[in-house]
């Protein structure tokens, strides 16, 4: 199940027009400012800046704290309700694979192809009875994909949005680089001042 490239366009459109919900505050998050980091974590894993990012707002944002609730009962359900069949299914599919095998012990050629016959049969007898289990399989993990496709969609717009208004409240001044600037230009020429009363 795909989603229409007019929705996603839509979900795009309506983030960059209506920006972030969640603007930055007078103190930079955490995940910005460095706190509360794990130098000796950050040395076995990338430090994945959007994803803290968005955990910090997932946990100050009411929006997106009731989303993840539902992602989580979510998965939690999905698993639940689908284990059962997964079971049945993999003892099934293992019975007639080891069965199949056992085909190639009949020696007698017209004996096997008539026991082959009958195991096809029941096989395709199973495959009947699993039809209905097998397609709702298939669409929910189609939906499962479109739900992590938006997902991660919603963490680029939204943490996207936020460092957009961030880099306008915190936008550095450019003041004391060009003091240094100009210190560094007095430098020199008082190096170089200094440089030619020795040859001179």
């Amino acid at each position: 199940m795909k989603m229409p490239f007019s929705l996603y366009a839509v979900l795009l459109l309506a983030i960059s027009v209506t920006g972030c919900k969640q603007k930055p505050g007078k103190e930079k998050p955490t995940a910005i400012h460095g706190q509360s980091v794990d130098v000796s974590s950050l040395k076995r894993e990338r430090y994945d800046l959007p994803e803290r990012l968005y955990a910090e707002m997932a946990d100050t944002s009411a929006d997106l704290k009731q989303l993840e609730g539902l992602l989580k009962d979510l998965k939690k359900i999905k698993a639940d309700s689908l284990k059962e069949f997964q079971s049945f299914d993999n003892e099934n599919s293992r019975f007639y694979a080891t069965l199949i095998s056992k085909l190639a012990g009949i020696q007698d050629t017209s004996l096997r192809a008539a026991t082959r016959k009958a195991v096809d049969t029941s096989l395709a007898h199973y495959h009947h009875l699993t039809h209905d289990w097998t397609s709702l399989n298939k669409e929910i993990a189609q939906k499962q994909a479109l739900i992590n496709d938006l997902y991660l969609i919603l963490k680029i717009t939204r943490t996207t949005a936020f460092m957009q208004q961030y880099q306008q409240l915190y936008f550095p001044s450019t003041t004391a680089a060009e003091t240094v600037n100009k210190n560094m230009d007095s430098i020199i020429n008082r190096l170089d001042s200094l440089i030619k009363g020795v040859s001179q």
